[in-house]
C-alpha cells in the first residue's frame, strides 16, 4: 500500500491563501459563482468581486451549467487590487521554480503550485479536497492567453487524476467521429479548425482539448476560444467582431 505524506509547508500555504479569499470575499460582500460542465465533471468558479469574472468566464460559456451542491472541483479566484486584500508572502525563492513555473517544494502529488512568470498569477491545487486557488494582484494583469484558455494550469493536474488529459491541439468533427490536428505553434491548426465553422464540421477546440481513453479515445471540448496570428485574421473577415486584444 503507497503511503503519502503531508506537504505541511504546502498545507500551509493553501490554508493561509485561502484565508485571504475568504477575506476578500468578506470585503468586497460580493461574490460571483459560476459552473460549468467540463470533460463530464462540474466545476465552480466561485470569484471575490466582479472583476475577474469577465476575464475567466468567457472562453468557457459553452459549458455553462446549472448550479450543483456538490462540484467535483472547486476554485476560488481574486485579485488584491479590487478586493483590498493582502496575499501573504510565498515563502519560497526563484530558485525553487523549474521551467514550467511550478514551485517544486509545493507540489508533492497532493498539492500542486505554479507561478505563471510573465503575469505573477498564482495557481494552486489541493487534489485530496478537490480545491484550488487562482489569484493575480490586479485584474489588468490577466494576460490574453488566461482569457483564452483560463485556468489550463489548475485544469490539467486535476483532469490528470480523472484520466483525462489536456492535450495542445485542434479538433472538429461530428458526433460519429472527428479529427485531432497536432503541431507544433504556428503549424496551423487553429487556422484550419476556424476554417470548419462555416462547414458541417462541429469546432472543439483550436489550442486546447481534453482526451479520453476509456472506454474508447474521446474528445472534451475545453474552450470557445481560437487564437490566429494578426496576418491570418485576414482570412476570417466574418470573424474581425469578435477579436479581443
Amino acid at each position: 500500500m503507497e503511503v503519502m505524506t503531508l506537504n505541511p509547508k504546502a498545507a500551509r500555504f493553501f490554508h493561509s491563501a485561502s484565508e485571504t479569499f475568504r477575506t476578500a470575499e468578506r470585503a468586497t460582500q460580493t461574490t460571483v459563482e459560476r459552473f460549468f460542465s467540463i470533460g463530464g465533471y462540474t466545476v465552480r468558479l466561485r470569484f471575490a468581486g466582479a472583476a475577474l469574472a469577465p476575464l475567466i468566464t468567457p472562453a468557457l460559456e459553452h459549458l455553462a451549467t446549472q448550479p450543483h451542491a456538490a462540484p467535483s472541483l472547486r476554485v476560488d479566484l481574486w485579485d488584491d487590487e479590487s478586493t483590498g486584500s493582502v496575499m501573504p508572502q510565498p515563502p519560497w525563492s526563484l530558485e525553487d521554480y523549474s521551467l514550467r513555473g511550478e514551485v517544486r517544494d509545493y507540489s508533492d502529488g497532493r498539492f500542486f503550485t505554479a507561478c505563471h512568470n510573465s503575469s505573477g498569477a498564482l495557481s494552486m491545487l489541493n487534489s485530496d479536497t478537490n480545491s484550488a486557488l487562482w489569484w493575480i494582484r490586479r485584474a489588468s494583469l490577466v494576460p490574453f492567453y488566461e482569457t483564452g484558455s483560463p485556468l489550463l494550469t489548475i485544469l490539467h493536474w486535476w483532469l490528470q487524476g480523472k484520466g483525462l488529459q489536456a492535450v495542445h491541439a485542434a479538433a472538429v468533427g461530428t458526433p460519429e467521429g472527428g479529427v485531432l490536428m497536432v503541431g507544433k505553434g504556428g503549424s496551423g491548426k487553429s487556422t484550419t479548425a476556424l476554417a470548419c465553422l462555416t462547414s458541417d464540421l462541429v469546432y472543439a477546440g483550436d489550442d486546447y482539448c481534453l482526451i479520453g481513453r476509456t472506454p474508447n479515445p474521446h474528445l472534451f471540448s475545453l474552450y470557445s476560444s481560437g487564437k490566429l496570428d494578426p496576418d491570418q485574421i485576414r482570412r476570417f473577415p466574418h470573424l474581425m467582431s469578435a477579436v479581443t486584444n
